[in-house]
């Protein structure tokens, strides 16, 4: 497997990466270290939908049925990006703050280093960007994922049978 400082397998393994962030994801651990991760409690968990297409939703408690958008109906959606320096940029709409002279929608950027993406779980720290956490998310859905896996791998096995490899 390559690394991300070869200029040919970068591109390859950002597209998988890529791939993979997709998905419902709640917050489970953080913590000011990956050594000082604890699990959230005294709060609900945030939960993030990212989906291919680059949009992405932002809920406020848990990825159920009860979880409320963190902002309400905004004219543009809610996108993500995922950089080839591991950046995962959130791009999320700020209502009207008139009180802060604020009169239109905005858009705030979030940065994450992207630190590790498996099948069950996603690390990002803030810590490069003026924050202060890693947070450890947990896919919500793993079963749609897992078909999804193994249609891709089904879809290759099948092409490398029909290439005679």
């Amino acid at each position: 497997m390559g690394g991300w400082g070869s200029p040919t397998t970068a591109k390859g393994l950002l597209a998988q990466w890529q791939e993979n962030i997709v998905g419902d994801w709640l917050e489970a651990l953080s913590g000011v270290d990956l050594l000082c991760l604890q699990p959230v409690t005294g709060r609900a968990p945030m939960a993030i939908r990212l989906r291919a297409d680059g949009t992405a939703a932002t809920r406020a408690g848990t990825a159920g049925e009860h979880a409320v958008p963190s902002w309400p109906e905004a004219p543009f959606p809610e996108t993500w990006d995922l950089a080839e320096d591991r950046v995962l940029t959130l791009v999320l709409p700020v209502p009207p703050m008139p009180e802060y002279e604020m009169p239109d929608w905005t858009r705030e950027r979030m940065r994450f280093d992207v630190l590790a993406v498996t099948d069950l779980s996603l690390t990002l720290s803030d810590r490069r960007f003026d924050g202060e956490m890693v947070t450890v998310w947990r896919r919500v859905n793993p079963d749609e994922y897992n078909r999804r896996k193994a249609a891709e791998y089904q879809r290759t096995l099948e092409k490398r049978l029909a290439e005679g490899l």
